[in-house]
């Protein structure tokens, strides 16, 4: 996690800012920023997983309506179909699945305390999935959690929000195939490299990523905090099988940025 310039969300008063929610989210300025699907779910442009609904055409658009726009980030699933002729560079960060997982139980306990008064908030991992209740344990939790998630961010928003959709070998070496369309595929886990490969690719003075480190936890090693509980981290290793492969790609793909950047 990094932190960056705040912005209020317009309208917003809980608290919550543009470091959390992306303001581009919240601005419509009459474009069609999302799918005829989700127009008909209430024309929902905001919060954090509003770029998986922007349909080809809405990608396509986003650069001719905002002229001034260089920067969208967006923390759920990739559109279900990629606009590939865009003048744009797509960049992620991948982390180790088991500790990616171990770091959702703990921010969605976060948000579940939080938000006790409101009880579809205070049990919801996302919109398409509902904790049995805010005080559950992480075995619990990965019950109703869904498998690989990595994965199926990647497929987007169709296979994410579907837990009925197994995946399969399929998916995996699809997901592989759409990485190689990034321009960038940082790993958490070597911050320093992933910072300086950033500033080479969007042309950035070098950043200081120490400086930008938040809500980082001492002890996010989901192998080291669940060593006493080798049947939940059996289970967790379970839940993030096809994820574990492809992030082993994303780490190979890294490595060859890494190579040929010459940093």
């Amino acid at each position: 996690n990094v932190r960056a310039e705040k912005a209020p969300i317009p309208g917003g008063n809980d608290g919550w800012d543009t470091n959390c929610v992306p303001q581009i989210a919240y601005q419509k300025n009459g474009v069609p920023l999302a799918t005829a699907e989700a127009e008909k779910e209430g024309a929902w442009y905001g919060g954090v997983c509003y770029a998986s609904h922007l349909s080809v055409a809405a990608q396509r658009a986003l650069g001719i309506t905002h002229k001034d726009l260089d920067f969208i980030a967006s923390e759920g699933p990739m559109p279900d179909t990629l606009a590939l002729d865009l003048p744009v560079a797509w960049i992620t960060m991948l982390r180790d699945p088991l500790d990616r997982t171990l770091s959702s139980y703990r921010w969605w306990q976060f948000l579940a305390d939080r938000f006790r008064d409101k009880p579809k908030v205070r049990t919801a991992l996302c919109d398409a999935y509902q904790s049995p209740h805010p005080d559950a344990s992480l075995q619990e939790w990965l019950e109703v959690y869904p498998d690989n998630w990595m994965v199926r961010v990647l497929c987007g928003r169709a296979v994410l929000m579907d837990k009925s959709v197994r995946i399969t070998e399929k998916h995996q070496q699809q997901q592989k195939a759409r990485l190689n369309q990034f321009s960038l595929v940082m790993v958490l886990e070597d911050m320093e490299s992933s910072m300086k490969l950033l500033s080479s690719t969007l042309g950035w003075a070098d950043v200081d990523a120490e400086a930008l480190r938040a809500n980082v936890m001492s002890n996010s090693s989901a192998r080291i905090a669940l060593a006493d509980e080798p049947e939940i981290l059996e289970e967790l290793v379970s839940k993030n099988k096809m994820d574990l492969e492809l992030y082993k790609y994303g780490q190979e793909l890294f490595r060859r940025q890494q190579k040929f950047s010459h940093l």
